[in-house]
């Protein structure tokens, strides 16, 4: 995906989310993190709000600070745009399971 992302510009941020998988496997945290946070960057740049709200949702997954409860809230509210509706019960799973910080609202769709 990251070579096919050279020549296709709009499969960078979707890319980019899934390089942050591979480094967070690996056991480099900070570098998935960051990689996250390029696949934010890209993602708006694109106008991606879809691929800008999983590299959000792999913040909050992934994350344990404030950052992370607040790209929790930015994804919900961006698959509930969107209607997502399997991938808005995915975030609040993640709210739910994560006791480090309050679940988001089950409000919406």
């Amino acid at each position: 995906l990251r070579a096919f992302s050279r020549f296709i510009p709009i499969a960078r941020p979707h890319a980019a989310v899934t390089h942050g998988l591979l480094l967070w496997v690996r056991r480099s945290p900070r570098r998935a993190l960051a990689e996250w946070r390029r696949a934010i960057r890209l993602a708006t740049r694109l106008s991606m709000p879809y691929e800008r709200a999983l590299a959000c949702l792999e913040i909050a997954r992934h994350g344990s600070d404030d950052e992370a409860h607040a790209r929790l809230g930015e994804s919900l509210a961006a698959f509930e745009e969107l209607g997502m509706r399997f991938e808005c019960d995915l975030v609040r799973s993640v709210g739910a399971t994560n006791p480090t910080r309050p679940s988001p609202s089950a409000g919406g769709r």
